[in-house]
This record gives structure tokens, C-alpha cells and sequence, in this order.
């Protein structure tokens, strides 16, 4: 099938029906992407859940602590992009021209410079700024993405489709964080933004998870 008729009606669909702002919460990471080809070394238990994965052709996600992403990121990656529901969405609309207040707790230069249009692109920090003018010390949120292609082999197991293992270091969003400075600015732009996208509901695993702090 030939989908770009299909993508060229969505993006004039787009442009006829844009909205002018929009605001962007939960979440956004960095996705640090390895591309498999076999032979790769991982810890046990990501070589287990990565050897599961490949079997079922399923996508899976566990969160792993700092220690276990050092040693992921020692295997290097093919590439360094964009991650999360608000960090993603963020990027399409920004290129669409829309103005995006963007929920983003992990305030660092390697967060920020990923942000595509940052023109269009509005973060918490004392007020609200484009990423260029954001810069602070923090804990990176990295998603170690691991993907395979079908028919890629881990010992005995050789995948039906092609899929990912991520693993996720990520402690803001794994308890739901909210921004403080993102918590008190918001109130003060709301009732002139068109159009709201809330998301990330997917990484707290238990009630207790979820934080307002």
C-alpha cells in the first residue's frame, strides 16, 4: 500500500485545523537507541528479559537504576533522539508551527537540545523560556532502547517481528512527577491555551507510585 496520499491528507488536515498553543505533560526523556546485530553484552537479567522479547516478538519496558544504564551505555548507541509522549508530541506540533508549553522536570542541555523547533517551545525555569536559554545541572533521563529486526537471534531464541526492549532510567517519571515551577506557572497561561495533552500514565506500575511534589 502507498501511504503517502494518506500522510499528505493528514498533514492538510493539519495545517486547515491548527491550533495555535498547546500544552504538553507527561512525559520527556532522552532515547539513547541501539540498533541489535548480535554478539552484544548485556547484564543478566537485561540479557533475560531482551532473550524474552525476542522470542514473543513483544515490546517490553523495565526501569533499571543508574548503575545498570552506565553499564548499558558502555555498548554504545546508533543514536541519540527525543523521547516521551510530551517530548515527541512536542516536536511534530513545534514544526507545525504550533506554540508548545512543554512539561519538562529534567531541565539539562542534553534534554533541551534535542527539542527540534525550539522557537516553539516553551519550558518552566523561573518563567517560562525556549530550551536555548534552559540550562541546569540534573539527573539525565535516558531510555535505553534495544532494538532487534526479525530474525535476529539471541542464543536460542530468534524473533517472528521486529521490536524493543527499553530500558528505562527515568526517576521523575517513574513516580509521575510534576514540575514545580511547571505546577506554578501553568495556572497563569492556561486560559489562553487552545488545546491540552496529558499523557505517561503508562510508567507508574502501583497507586502509591503517583506524586504531586
Amino acid at each position: 500500500m502507498d501511504w503517502m496520499p494518506s500522510y499528505q491528507n493528514a498533514l492538510a488536515y493539519a495545517e486547515r485545523n491548527i491550533v495555535r498553543n498547546t500544552l504538553f505533560a507527561y512525559n520527556v526523556n532522552i532515547d539513547a537507541v541501539k540498533h541489535l546485530k548480535g554478539g552484544e553484552k548485556f547484564p543478566n537479567k537485561i540479557a533475560a528479559l531482551l532473550k524474552r522479547c525476542v522470542r514473543k516478538g513483544r515490546e517490553s519496558e523495565v526501569k533499571i537504576d543508574k548503575r545498570t544504564l552506565q553499564s548499558l551505555m558502555k555498548q554504545g548507541c546508533d543514536e541519540m533522539r527525543m523521547g516521551g509522549q510530551a517530548g515527541n508530541m512536542s516536536n511534530v506540533a513545534s514544526a507545525l508551527g504550533v506554540l508548545c508549553y512543554t512539561h519538562v522536570p529534567s531541565k539539562c542541555r542534553e534534554q533541551m537540545k534535542l527539542f527540534e523547533h525550539p522557537e516553539n517551545i516553551l519550558v518552566a525555569d523561573g518563567s517560562f523560556k525556549t530550551p536555548d536559554k534552559v540550562n541546569r545541572r540534573c539527573d539525565v533521563p535516558i531510555h535505553f532502547v534495544m532494538e532487534f529486526a526479525k530474525g535476529y537471534r539471541l542464543q536460542n531464541a530468534e524473533a517472528p517481528v521486529s521490536n524493543r526492549l527499553i530500558a528505562s532510567y527515568n526517576p521523575p517519571c517513574a513516580v509521575l512527577e510534576i514540575d514545580s515551577e511547571f505546577r506554578r506557572l501553568a495556572p497563569r497561561i492556561i486560559d489562553t491555551v487552545s488545546r491540552a495533552v496529558i499523557s505517561g500514565f503508562h510508567n507508574p506500575t502501583l497507586c502509591s507510585d503517583f506524586a504531586v511534589r
